[in-house]
């Protein structure tokens, strides 16, 4: 059985640890482009506060709901003015159709 001796522990030992720190410079290396920066994930946490503050005053889903309600509401009562209004229009027409008439019997009565 041979024997082992400290020094030959230490160059084992040693030659594990260049071993190995080449392997975790190289997993390093090729891992560098997948992780974001520090400065990186800086600028990104205040753009990030920046749209979460925009969001605080983006109208929620009750907010829609009732503008839409008060939409439709607003549809309904132009479409009864708008109703209205023809049948005045309707009427003016018909104001007019007589008056035109009430005017051509003045004009045609002898004097």
């Amino acid at each position: 059985m041979p024997e082992i001796s400290i020094r030959d522990v230490v160059t084992w030992l040693t030659a594990a640890g260049l071993v190995g720190g080449v392997v975790i410079a190289w997993v390093k290396y090729q891992l560098s482009g997948d992780f974001a920066k520090s400065s990186d994930i800086t600028a990104l946490s205040g753009r990030l506060e920046k749209v979460e503050r925009q969001m605080d005053t983006v109208p929620t889903h009750a907010d829609l709901r009732a503008i839409n309600d008060r939409m439709g509401a607003t549809e309904r009562g132009v479409a009864v003015v708008a109703s209205e209004i023809q049948g005045v229009r309707q009427a003016v027409e018909r104001n007019a159709v007589d008056t035109r008439l009430i005017l051509q019997h003045m004009m045609d009565k002898p004097k």
